[in-house]
């Protein structure tokens, strides 16, 4: 398990986890599925920080580049 911490000027101290798509609540799986949109790789985040726990999906092409990024509760 990896962790990476982050230190964010508008949002302080994060500490971001990967995590499987499995591992979110049903909600959030059809959330991050229905805005996939194409992607052939979707890699999730949990995000702990002072304001509580969020969760960021990066969506990458066929090359594995970026294509988008949420933020999400």
């Amino acid at each position: 398990m990896v962790y990476l911490a982050e230190l964010r000027y508008d949002e302080g101290l994060e500490i971001e986890n990967a995590v499987p798509l499995s591992s979110l609540s049903v909600d959030r799986q059809r959330y991050v599925q229905s805005l996939q949109d194409g992607a052939e790789k979707v890699s999730i985040e949990k995000v702990y920080a002072l304001k509580g726990i969020s969760y960021e999906a990066y969506f990458f092409d066929r090359q594995n580049r970026l294509i988008s990024k949420i933020k999400f509760d």
